[in-house]
């Protein structure tokens, strides 16, 4: 049986999340289709996770929105897809605001991501 070759997507760290999974058979670890994902910014990685490892999730078909979250003070970046050359930046810095995840149909409290 012939397998289909999947590209890498980069090495999920300690606090990065996905949503809606769909694994490559090989590999239980090797997420196929993420709608969103949520990176916990640190100082070693913060770069890379604004460069390119998001330039690397946006070349998913299914990636429609990346969340970049602030540990040390109150602040989440919000990219939503427009298309496929255009992402929409919001700035969340209000702890009792909410986040509308368009790519899941659901709100959040941005207490809650912190």
């Amino acid at each position: 049986m012939q397998r289909n070759k999947v590209d890498p997507i980069p090495r999920l760290e300690n606090g990065d999340r996905l949503t809606r999974r769909e694994f490559e058979r090989r590999y239980e670890t090797a997420v196929t289709n993420p709608l969103l994902i949520t990176e916990v910014l640190s100082p070693s990685t913060r770069n890379y996770d604004r460069s390119e490892k998001f330039l690397t999730y946006r070349s998913l078909p299914s990636f429609q929105e990346y969340l970049l979250i602030e540990p040390d003070r109150v602040q989440v970046e919000q990219y939503i897809k427009q298309d496929d050359y255009h992402w929409l930046l919001t700035l969340h810095n209000d702890l009792n605001g909410k986040i509308s995840l368009d790519s899941l149909a659901v709100e959040i409290a941005i207490a809650l991501s912190l």
